[in-house]
């Protein structure tokens, strides 16, 4: 359980670090901390201004710095919904 957890936090820091990199934002977004489900991936696909948008999130998420980074993530859980889906 916990080679998995960390596997999804490795992806999430990587696109923190490289939102740019649209493979690695991707697989961060279809972790159990983001959560994004296919359809929404394929939305996200389809609607440019969508995708700049989280890309740009996660940009500003990777500029708060090391010293910041727990704050970054919960932001991150926030933005996605997850406390809200894991209390479902």
């Amino acid at each position: 359980m916990f080679d998995a957890e960390s596997v999804e936090v490795e992806r999430v820091l990587r696109a923190m670090a490289e939102p740019g990199d649209q493979a690695t934002l991707r697989a961060a977004l279809v972790d159990d901390a983001a959560s994004a489900s296919r359809e929404e991936l394929d939305r996200l696909r389809d609607d440019r201004s969508r995708w700049d948008e989280v890309v740009l999130q996660f940009a500003t998420l990777s500029e708060t710095g090391d010293a910041r980074f727990v704050a970054a993530f919960r932001r991150l859980l926030e933005l996605y919904g997850v406390e809200a889906m894991l209390l479902r």
